[in-house]
Order: C-alpha cells, then structure tokens, then sequence
C-alpha cells in the first residue's frame, strides 16, 4: 500500500512500485553482510525520514528560500554496528555531545579528531555565514 499507490501514481501505480523495488533491489551489492536487513532499514529510512526532507527541501527552494543540507556517513571503529554498515541517525551528535544514544566517548585522536574538527568548522561557519 506505501510504495506506488493510485492515489499518487493513478493509472502507472503498478509500474511506478515496480521501479521502486528495482531501484532498491539494485542496491544489494553494496553491502557487505546483511543485505535484505540493509535494504529494509533504507526503505523504512526513506519513507519516514529521506523522503519527507527532500520535498520540504524542494519546496523551500522552489519558494525562494535558501536550502542547506548535509550528509554525515563517517562512522569510528568504536561504533561500528554488529548488523549494520555505515553511520545511524544522528550519529554525528557525537562530535558535539561525546556519548550520545549509549555509544562510546570515542578519543579525539586520528581519523575522529579530523572529523570532529571538521563538522564543527562547518557548523560554526554556517552558523555565522548561513
């Protein structure tokens, strides 16, 4: 009933959720383990998160407003999941806050001080630069 209805898609409803599971069938082979657990949790993701972010985006933009956004895919060693690849929701508060949702203080140092530096910078810049 989600993907490729006729309220939306009218007489290319069937078509429209065939190209759907396509779209996420094809992406099977970018992960390393758990592939159906991954594609599950990116669909679940896209419906209630991505998706819904893109249109309010689109529109704002289409409205004349200025649009920002980020994609944050660095995870630590520390934090890597048992089940899945690649960094969870929210995961950057880390950067700001040290342990947040039960992950670890992960030590300032290597690859996670660049990073930290790097997403405040940001931050702090658009903050003062929009």
């Amino acid at each position: 009933k989600i993907l490729g209805t006729k309220e939306v898609y009218g007489s290319n409803a069937h078509a429209a959720a065939e190209d759907i599971i396509k779209y996420y069938e094809s992406k099977i082979s970018i992960y390393e383990r758990n592939p159906y657990l991954h594609l599950y949790a990116q669909l679940f993701g896209d419906i209630i998160i991505n998706i819904p972010i893109l249109r309010e985006a689109q529109l704002k933009a289409a409205a004349g407003q200025k649009v920002f956004f980020y994609v944050y895919n660095f995870v630590p060693e520390l934090a890597k999941h048992q089940f899945f690849d690649g960094a969870g929701h929210a995961s950057e508060l880390s950067n700001f806050f040290g342990s947040v949702y039960g992950m670890p203080d992960f030590p300032l140092e290597g690859d996670v001080g660049k990073v930290q530096k790097i997403i405040i910078d940001l931050f702090v810049n658009f903050a003062k630069s929009g």
